[in-house]
């Protein structure tokens, strides 16, 4: 089965938890996902291999993610953790 990862997606891998919440860097091609984890850091995943839960669908927006941002592409986004626990609140 094949799951669509969009920008901004927060997820979690299946079977590690101690990386923590992450984020989706970009929409996936299908293949790869790439995913800033908050205890494991950028990780480009294989879709082949695993497909990381969704826990939201509704993306953060370009605003919350550029927040984050430290130099051009770069992004930290575990520097305001908040924002993460406000998505993910009910």
């Amino acid at each position: 089965m094949s799951v669509e990862y969009k920008k901004g997606y927060l997820v979690k891998h299946p079977k590690i938890d101690d990386w923590g919440v992450g984020v989706v860097l970009e929409d996936s091609d299908g293949k790869i996902v790439n995913v800033s984890f908050k205890n494991a850091g950028k990780k480009s995943l294989s879709l082949q291999y695993v497909e990381p839960e969704i826990l939201c669908k509704d993306p953060l927006s370009d605003v919350e993610l550029k927040q984050f941002q430290i130099l051009g592409s770069e992004c930290d986004f575990w520097k305001i953790s908040e924002i993460i626990e406000i998505t993910l609140k009910p």
